[in-house]
């Protein structure tokens, strides 16, 4: 099943994929991009910083300011 884009005004994110600001892709890091899928993603829900760091590092064991 493909996941769908999320849009905010000029922007489009297809999660864990690329963001787009009026169809140009947005330069922007591997690890910043799987933030905002996963807050994307959870549709105004809260994400816990665990949640957060198990989702975009699994398995790895990273500083908890990583997300800064």
């Amino acid at each position: 099943m493909e996941e769908p884009d999320y849009r905010v005004g000029r922007f489009t994110l297809t999660p864990f994929r690329q963001l787009l600001e009026d169809d140009v892709p947005v330069p922007i890091g591997r690890k910043a991009l799987d933030i905002l899928s996963v807050l994307a993603k959870a549709e105004g829900h809260l994400v816990t910083k665990g949640e957060l760091m198990a989702a975009v590092w699994p398995n790895v064991i990273v500083e908890e300011n990583a997300i800064q």
